[in-house]
């Protein structure tokens, strides 16, 4: 159990905290996700005061997953994003919530901030050419982070034909940036 919190300069929570959907999805589940294996996923029920509750749940290292409407404009440029998951005092940078058997975790803090970083840039080649057939890859210096479930993946970037690139919705932090000639949908995790 625990709480929505809502850290923004220039965007307001939901008006309507009941609207939140919060799913939480086992690790190894999530990771799979992505190649048509189904993963168990828990519904948490929210309450209008922003506090939410999930039953149920067996041993194991969870992703929380919300949403709402209205939480990002539609190229995700602007809105929330969670950016941090507390179990009181310890920072579970990654989204994932560690569930050791035969216990119950209280006052889980899911942390979303309206203002989040992006890396921009021009991509070009020796002769200052625009080379917008590659691909613009950002993970975190911290190995600890390179999962499907990391919040500090964003998905790759293509450049325009002006060479131009941005990858947004990078929690702060270190990355590597990296360019590739060819990208499958699994080599980004």
């Amino acid at each position: 159990s625990g709480r929505f919190v809502f850290e923004g300069a220039s965007q307001k929570p939901p008006a309507d905290f009941i609207s939140i959907r919060l799913q939480l999805v086992a690790r190894d589940n999530f990771e799979t996700a992505g190649n048509g294996v189904p993963g168990t996923i828990h519904t948490a029920t929210v309450s209008a005061d922003g506090t939410f509750r999930v039953d149920g749940l067996p041993p194991d290292r969870y992703v929380a997953v919300a949403s709402w409407p209205g939480m990002r404009t539609g190229d995700g440029t602007a809105g929330w994003w969670l950016t941090t998951v507390r179990v009181g005092t310890r920072d579970f940078r990654d989204a994932l919530i560690e569930l050791p058997a035969s216990s119950d975790l209280r006052d889980v803090s899911l942390v979303y901030r309206d203002r989040i970083g992006s890396i921009e840039g021009t991509l070009t080649d020796a002769q200052n050419r625009p080379v917008p057939e590659y691909f613009v890859l950002a993970f975190p210096t911290d190995r600890a982070s390179w999962s499907a479930a990391s919040q500090r993946i964003p998905p790759p970037a293509r450049p325009g034909t002006d060479g131009h690139f941005r990858l947004i919705g990078l929690p702060a932090g270190e990355y590597f940036v990296a360019v590739v000639t060819t990208m499958d949908q699994d080599d980004h995790t």
